[in-house]
């Protein structure tokens, strides 16, 4: 192989690896951040007195930043697999000995199914948490002390 482009693939290696390493820190974080923004959120409704007046439909706002941080989430997944299909071509392309080669290696395990499906169910818990917790929260909290439109 050409040294100029064996030196290319090697710095376009070590770029998308950066950029899969902060996808992954990402996607971390936004669960670390959809898990504390619930519970301040429900902390907060929580300790309102019955009586005390709230927005119409605050109880829905940790449902929704859940959804919402899900689907930032889900698009640095999808991110994440569009630069290992890539890598995976490159792979192919280098024909390199058996065993060799990271996205072929994981191609090859069948990890990518699983660990996607660990994921979105990690999500889906976490939405459902919320949304089960709001419908609660609205059927016992009186409605005569929610906050009306003018």
């Amino acid at each position: 192989m050409d040294p100029h482009a064996q030196q290319f693939l090697i710095s376009e290696f070590e770029a998308l690896r950066r950029e899969i390493d902060g996808n992954l820190a990402a996607s971390r974080d936004l669960v670390s951040y959809a898990l504390f923004t619930s519970a301040l959120i429900w902390t907060w409704l929580i300790t309102k007195k019955p009586n005390e007046p709230l927005p119409h439909g605050v109880e829905f706002i940790a449902p929704l930043l859940s959804v919402l941080l899900g689907l930032r989430a889900l698009t640095l997944t999808w991110q994440i697999g569009r630069i290992g299909e890539y890598i995976l071509l490159v792979e192919s392309k280098l024909a390199l000995p058996p065993g060799l080669g990271w996205e072929t290696h994981f191609h090859s395990l069948g990890q990518y199914a699983r660990l996607d499906l660990a994921v979105d169910a990690l999500w889906a818990m976490i939405i459902i948490a919320n949304t089960s917790a709001a419908i609660f929260y609205r059927k016992k909290r009186p409605k005569k002390n929610l906050i009306q439109k003018v």
